[in-house]
């Protein structure tokens, strides 16, 4: 790898978090034990507010009439309507359209549904700094929040014509908010997928993949402890941990992990490929998908977490 391309990039780290942050950039993670009575309260996987709002559906008439006269003040109850007023405004008056979700999420910073379609309004038409504007405005010590914010840096991964050095920079920024939301609860399951999936792109030669490996191992551990309980999110876990254990070097563990994954979830596309490809060609698909030697932006869906909700609301 270009010597000179590495010490770009390490000081667009440097200068991200100081040097103190590039000490941690070096230093394995320090994972909480996970306990055999562990829950998803703990681990911040109970979505039951998400769940309401995404099943209860509403028209652009049935919203307009639950809206209160004036916007200035939205009381949390009403976010539902400014949220399904501003999504069925977003083809015909885009400004106005943010203006209402923007109105949702601050009633109710808490629903990842109201803040995830917000982010993904602003970020999927390159209003980045917008997005982090709103987020910075918002409370710090709500969890969603920090978590919007480290996805916009992750969005900000889909920019065309940047260099390699400006998106280590930004994973660097989404690593820190994951970070400082896994300082309030060290068990926050999304905050270790996320920070693990952003160690997952970098290149091998930066030595991050043995982060992504810790982290979705911790997050494959969760699962395992879980039991039958189930979440959107655990077929794309073994695929994503296999594919670290694969870029690793350790390919026969990370297709091991690819075929129990399928056994679990058997019409799980991704790990059919996998698995179909078989162990010979697993590091050459993980190129593919992971990039190996060069920093690979991931799948612009990869930050839509609306997975969650919307499954869970279809089994309903």
């Amino acid at each position: 790898m270009n010597k000179r391309w590495i010490g770009s990039l390490t000081a667009a780290i440097i200068i991200a978090g100081g040097i103190g942050g590039y000490w941690y950039w070096q230093t394995p993670y320090a994972l909480p034990e996970i306990s055999e009575t562990i829950t998803q309260e703990q681990l911040n996987l109970v979505f039951a507010e998400e769940q309401e709002v995404a099943s209860r559906k509403m028209d652009k008439q049935e919203a307009e009439r639950g809206l209160p006269q004036s916007m200035d003040r939205l009381e949390p109850d009403q976010a539902p309507y400014a949220y399904y007023y501003g999504l069925s405004l977003l083809e015909e008056d885009r400004e106005q359209a943010l203006a209402y979700l923007g109105a949702a999420v601050q009633a109710v910073p808490t629903n990842l549904v109201y803040s995830t379609d917000y982010r993904i309004a602003l970020t999927r038409e390159n209003g980045y700094q917008e997005a982090l504007d709103f987020f910075a405005a918002l409370d710090q010590n709500v969890p969603e929040v920090k978590l919007q914010t480290a996805l916009v840096y992750v969005d900000m991964l889909q920019e065309k014509g940047v260099g390699t050095a400006w998106l280590g920079q930004r994973s660097t920024l989404s690593i820190r908010e994951l970070n400082q939301i896994l300082e309030q609860n060290p068990n926050d399951w999304l905050a270790h997928y996320a920070r693990g999936l952003n160690n997952l792109y970098w290149p091998s030669g930066l030595q991050r993949i043995d982060k992504a490996v810790q982290d979705l191992s911790f997050c494959l551990a969760a699962l395992k402890q879980l039991g039958d309980q189930s979440f959107p999110f655990w077929p794309q876990l073994y695929e994503a941990y296999g594919d670290a254990l694969v870029k690793s070097g350790d390919t026969s563990a990370g297709y091991a992990v690819w075929k129990d994954g399928l056994r679990h979830y058997p019409d799980a596309e991704g790990l059919k490929q996998r698995v179909d490809a078989g162990e010979e060609q697993a590091m050459e698909l993980v190129k593919q998908i992971r990039g190996i030697d060069s920093f690979q932006p991931p799948a612009p869906e990869i930050t839509d977490l609306s997975i969650i909700w919307n499954q869970k609301a279809d089994e309903s």
